[in-house]
């Protein structure tokens, strides 16, 4: 029941996250599935985590990729932001996640939180969509790889 509740937790927070970023002035044509930067800015990220935790434990595969989605544009808003707990869950899920896909995106977001300085210049940006924000991440990686060669 608790963890229930956690999950339906982290699925409002990141409801209203979408919601207030349209409510912002985003343009009716523009597809925006994150909100505004400004939400992330001022998010509560010892709330969150503890929200994204719980949605993590979720036997149901939109609720975790939701919760990734979600903690990789937070993590590119706040790259200082640290946590143990959160790398240890995204270390199991880039292994164990239920999909390929799942897998690889806990490994970009994994990323994010190994070598923040790395995303030092998408640190910021405001993405529409997880997509776009993904698609920086892996972009930067493969950079900063083939520069090492």
């Amino acid at each position: 029941m608790k963890t229930r509740m956690s999950v339906l937790a982290a699925l409002a927070l990141a409801a209203l996250f979408a919601a207030s970023g349209r409510a912002q002035g985003k343009e009716a044509d523009e597809e925006w599935l994150y909100a505004s930067q400004e939400r992330y800015v001022r998010a509560d990220l010892q709330r969150l985590e503890r929200a994204y935790l719980s949605a993590f434990e979720c036997p149901l595969e939109g609720v975790a990729e939701s919760a990734l989605r979600e903690v990789a544009r937070i993590k590119i808003t706040h790259l200082a932001w640290e946590s143990a707990d959160l790398m240890q869950k995204l270390e199991e899920i880039s292994r164990e996640g239920v999909t390929p896909a799942i897998r690889y995106k806990a490994s970009l977001v994994k990323a994010l939180f190994e070598t923040p300085a790395l995303f030092a210049l998408e640190e910021g940006k405001d993405f529409r969509t997880p997509s776009q924000l993904y698609l920086a991440v892996a972009r930067r990686l493969e950079i900063n790889l083939l520069a090492g060669n």
